[in-house]
């Protein structure tokens, strides 16, 4: 087996509508955005599911993930970058994407929504919700990857996995959580 090749790229999201990623209901009936103190962030692990997603269908024919056990090694591309279930692990490695902006009132705010019965067309009693935002500013982090054997070969397609990412959070419908995506390689 041959040494990995580390490479780092700076991943950066910038917000081309609200975001919200929900960190639950602090009991003031406002659903809040994921924090770290007052830091507002995008945790790796989304991140992460989405890059997967997103390289495994560039590469329709080239996993084998769902024909073999979960104890036997996968050689396949999506299996030697992102690992799999039994003891082949992952070999990206992603921060949490931190918030680079002003932080100022015109950052955060809260919306309101309504839930809508779809059979009478009309609001449910009892339906409405706030939800705190990002209103703009932008995230960035570091993702490490190990390239080991042939996945090197599969870069560029995991770069572009990376850009492929058109929004994130929750609210799409609403026309929330939509970004433009920059990678740059650092190493």
């Amino acid at each position: 087996m041959t040494n990995p090749i580390s490479k780092i790229y700076k991943v950066r999201f910038k917000l081309r509508s609200p975001l919200h990623i929900s960190s639950g209901n602090n009991g003031d009936g406002i659903t809040k955005s994921a924090k770290v103190g007052i830091e507002p962030f995008i945790p790796a692990s989304t991140i992460k599911g989405k890059i997967r997603s997103n390289f495994k269908s560039l590469l329709p024919d080239k996993c084998c993930n769902n024909e073999q056990s979960g104890t036997s090694w996968c050689e396949c591309p999506v299996c030697s970058i992102f690992g799999k279930a039994g003891y082949q692990p992952s070999r990206i490695y992603i921060q949490n994407l931190k918030y680079n902006g002003e932080k100022d009132l015109d950052t955060f705010g809260i919306r309101s929504t309504v839930a809508i019965d779809r059979f009478r067309r009309v609001a449910r009693d009892g339906s409405l919700a706030f939800t705190e935002v990002i209103d703009n500013g932008s995230f960035e982090g570091d993702l490490e990857v190990y390239y080991s054997g042939d996945s090197i070969n599969y870069e560029k397609q995991l770069i572009a996995a990376i850009k492929m990412i058109e929004s994130i959070g929750k609210g799409k419908s609403r026309g929330w959580g939509f970004v433009d995506v920059e990678v740059t390689i650092l190493e």
